[in-house]
């Protein structure tokens, strides 16, 4: 996972206006080249550093790696664009990232600067980063606006400690399978449009999580005191599945969580199966009946975990004793010939949580 500080860096050049930042959130804005304002008009320069995206990993970032363009608007007026490409004729790329100067116009007394960065240019795509300051710009003197730009959350990361094994999340990583009567513990950090955490200074607190389209048994999700951003849930002991959604500060509506399903192991067609020596001995390819395990919304292994067929079978019959995932189809198999003997046994299988299963195997004449 990528992450990304949000930290104040103050860029004194001339009369300058600094502009740091982190990165997230989704929006576009149609900026056009804004006119000069009346009057007599005061220089003022922001000076953004983009870091290069290969040092993502590695250090403290300012600015979002992916920033490609800036807009600065003036007391709400039209947004004046400017591109951030190290091939823009305002900017130069260094082996530490492109620094990009960029003039600003705006008469002399009170105004309000608003500041949003995008991921590409022409002020187009996700919205980065933004801010509004108000300064009071003086003739004939060395202004300096002092601006954070303020990462825009787009998602959350979610990380887990409990009992039962925690979690475990499918490839897209918005359905999460817990254990039956598990207790977990929750902390989600936010993420910005590009997927990267968010931490550092003045990072948007997560203040709320809720619960909504439950089925099945009663899931549960409270505050941990002291500790922000953290929530304990609690999972019922029968099946179920909730929606998490948290609310995020500054951001205006719930972002979803992922949806969480607790469920048992059970077993298709039944949990008892038979099979005949005499068929398997007179086929050469022997005989099998499939099985199905499947546990809703697990997306870890199932495994075996003991069994007593090997007293009833060589190694080349019994169940399919290997690992496999929700749904996937086993073997009840006896390969012929053999010395399979005949009776009963049990193969015990269990998921990542430790919820398990036996089932059980009749091997007749």
């Amino acid at each position: 996972m990528n992450v990304h500080h949000c930290f104040t860096r103050f860029v004194w050049l001339g009369a300058a206006i600094a502009a740091v930042g982190c990165s997230g959130g989704l929006s576009n804005v149609t900026p056009t080249r804004a006119p000069v304002p009346l009057g007599k008009s005061v220089q003022a320069r922001v000076s953004i550093h983009v870091p290069p995206k290969s040092t993502l990993r590695k250090r403290p970032l300012f600015v979002s790696p992916f920033t490609a363009s800036v807009t600065v608007s003036i007391d709400g007026g039209t947004p004046q664009e400017t591109d951030l490409a190290s091939s823009s004729p305002n900017c130069t790329t260094t082996t530490s990232g492109t620094t990009c100067s960029i003039a600003i116009l705006a008469t002399a007394g009170q105004h309000q600067f608003t500041f949003q960065t995008f991921d590409q240019i022409g002020g187009q795509g996700n919205l980065l980063s933004s801010n509004t300051v108000t300064q009071t710009l003086t003739a004939n003197a060395a202004n300096v606006i002092n601006v954070t730009l303020n990462a825009v959350v787009a998602s959350v990361q979610v990380a887990v400690t409990g009992t039962n094994g925690g979690i475990f999340a499918d490839d897209a990583g918005k359905n999460y399978s817990v254990g039956l009567g598990s207790s977990q513990t929750l902390t989600f950090t936010p993420l910005d449009a590009h997927g990267d955490l968010i931490v550092g200074q003045n990072v948007p607190a997560v203040t709320q999580a809720s619960l909504a389209n439950g089925s099945g048994g009663t899931f549960t999700i409270a505050p941990v005191s002291n500790q922000p951003n953290t929530f304990t849930f609690t999972v019922p002991a029968t099946a179920g599945s909730t929606d998490v959604n948290v609310q995020v500060a500054g951001v205006p509506a719930p972002i979803f969580a992922g949806t969480y399903t607790a469920a048992g192991l059970t077993a298709q067609p039944s949990l008892s199966y038979t099979l005949s020596l005499a068929a398997a001995k007179a086929s050469p390819t022997g005989v099998g009946t499939p099985f199905t395990i499947i546990e809703n919304g697990y997306a870890g292994l199932i495994f075996p975990s003991s069994t007593t067929c090997n007293s009833v079978l060589n190694a080349q019959g019994g169940f399919s004793l290997v690992a496999f995932t929700s749904g996937t189809v086993g073997l009840v198999a006896a390969v012929g010939p053999l010395d399979t003997k005949t009776g009963t046994c049990t193969t015990t299988y269990t998921d990542l949580f430790g919820q398990t299963i036996t089932l059980t195997l009749v091997v007749t004449p």
